[in-house]
């Protein structure tokens, strides 16, 4: 989020199930002068807030059980091996990058 605000992408919110992450990411806003939301939620059982795009850098389980849960029309993903593909009923796969050994999906949302 932080490197999104910097790039002039805005408004920014962070995600985070882990308390301590989403003070860090308040203190690195903080830190770097870039304005965000940042709160903790768990992704994976509730409702997210509504957003142009969303990305996510975690663990592929993890992605499979966020995107269900996400309002928006992109998605990209990123956090598993290049062998690995995320399984995203209502999702198509648009582009895949991979680089040494990661990757990282964009997807469109066939519902929005």
């Amino acid at each position: 989020a932080i490197a999104a605000a910097r790039l002039g992408y805005e408004p920014l919110a962070a995600v985070d199930d882990d308390p301590v992450a989403v003070e860090v990411t308040k203190a690195n806003a903080r830190a770097n002068g870039v304005v965000l939301a940042a709160f903790v939620a768990d992704a994976a059982a509730g409702t997210l807030p509504p957003a142009d795009v969303a990305v996510a850098n975690i663990l592929l389980g993890a992605v499979e059980s966020v995107l269900p849960h996400l309002r928006c029309r992109h998605a990209i993903t990123s956090g598993y091996l290049a062998g690995e593909r995320p399984v995203a009923p209502g999702w198509r796969p648009l582009e895949r990058r991979e680089l040494e050994g990661w990757a990282a999906d964009l997807f469109v949302s066939e519902s929005v």
